[in-house]
């Protein structure tokens, strides 16, 4: 089995204002194996198709350029790149870890944004930081 541990950056505006619609503007995340041992990275940004243009309040807080922006492929392409690359189809099982559930739901609002399918991701999810809590015995 491998642990996909990923990270999402998507786009964002001061306030978040309630028409605007956020959408992945950066997929990373580590292939682990069944030992915790680094076995590939992943790396990848993604052009929004609603509002390609980043908010400066993104720019500064993401860190990341409108020229990259303007140079990455669409959500489709980056997201199938990224099942490929953590194994989604092989017959060895992955399971994807995020810090809390805003990447996950992030990962299903955009497929479906782009009419993909979502069943590679809700079964196979956990979220770090609820299991953390429930080690650690604190309230979420």
């Amino acid at each position: 089995m491998n642990y996909i541990i990923y990270d999402l950056e998507a786009t964002c505006w001061d306030g978040k204002p309630a028409d605007m619609v956020q959408e992945i503007i950066e997929i990373g995340a580590l292939k682990l194996n069944e030992y915790g041992e680094v076995e590939d990275t992943f790396n990848s940004f993604v052009r929004p198709i609603l509002h390609p243009n980043l908010s400066l309040f993104c720019r500064q807080l993401t860190t990341i350029d409108q020229i990259s922006i303007n140079r990455a492929d669409t959500f489709p392409d980056v997201v199938e790149d990224f099942q490929d690359w953590a194994g989604v189809f092989d017959d060895e099982h992955c399971l994807f870890c995020s810090w809390g559930s805003f990447d996950k739901n992030m990962l299903i609002q955009d497929s479906l944004l782009h009419e993909m399918e979502v069943d590679w991701i809700e079964p196979n999810h956990i979220n770090l930081r609820r299991q953390y809590h429930e080690l650690r015995r604190w309230k979420t």
